[in-house]
This record gives C-alpha cells, sequence and structure tokens, in this order.
C-alpha cells in the first residue's frame, strides 16, 4: 500500500520559527562559521540595520572555499556571499505556498516577512516537524 502524505490548511505564521537569529552585512565570514556552529541552522538572513538585505547559507561558504584560499575567506564579509535579493514570503501565505518557493529554488530556508521588517523564517524542516500528517 502506497501512503499518502497532505499539509494541512496552516498559514506560515502557524508553522514559522519566530526566533530570528540573523546575522549582519558586515560581518565576517570567520563570524559566520561561528554562528553556524552555535545553531543548527542551514542558514541565517543577513540584515543591514532592521532591513533584510540577504540569506548566506553552508552552501555559500563552501562554493566560495572552492575559489579562493582560506585566509581570504575568512577575512571575507557575508556580503560578497550573501544571496541578494532574498526570496522572502508573508506569513498569512499558506505553507503550501511556502514549500513550493522552497523546491521551486532548491532553498531550505525561505524569510518571512511583514511591513518590510523580517518577523520569522519557516524551513523545510518546519513544515515537516509541524505538518506532517498521515492520510489512511
Amino acid at each position: 500500500m502506497v501512503e499518502r502524505y497532505v499539509l494541512p490548511k496552516l498559514k506560515v505564521e502557524q508553522v514559522m520559527t519566530k526566533k530570528v537569529i540573523a546575522i549582519d552585512k558586515d560581518a565576517s565570514i570567520e563570524e559566520l562559521v561561528k554562528h553556524f556552529r552555535k545553531y543548527d541552522y542551514h542558514g541565517f538572513p543577513v540584515l543591514s540595520g532592521e532591513k533584510l538585505v540577504g540569506m548566506v547559507t553552508k552552501t555559500d561558504i563552501l562554493k566560495i572555499l572552492g575559489r579562493e584560499k582560506l585566509g581570504d575567506v575568512l577575512a571575507s564579509h557575508i556580503s560578497d556571499i550573501m544571496t541578494t535579493p532574498p526570496s522572502t514570503i508573508s506569513p498569512d501565505v499558506y505553507i503550501g505556498d511556502a514549500v513550493k518557493i522552497m523546491l521551486e529554488q532548491h532553498i531550505r530556508t525561505l524569510p518571512v516577512v511583514k511591513n518590510d521588517r523580517l518577523v520569522g523564517f519557516i524551513s523545510n524542516s518546519d513544515v515537516v516537524r509541524r505538518t506532517l500528517k498521515r492520510v489512511d
């Protein structure tokens, strides 16, 4: 028997992580690596003041390591490797739409923005952990 799964009709705000840990665009890659060690995230929203300006992931670091010397990489700034502009989503959108964006863009984390302010993020693990329900 093939098992089927469906996403319930939940809004992003019901599933998203509200405690956002972000990093400043002027932080060094070395600081970013410390963030990755401290927090078990695949990526972080990048801020300039309070404005969301990018997204940076472990994959971004791996890409630059293939092209540059380690010392040069660690001295670089996040703004040199971040993805900009970041894809975002509103908290009042259904999670199915968030999942569609993540799948289409091959991303694991999507910043949630309301009135131009970062209010959370939704990751593929948030969706799986909080919403997957078995259909018999």
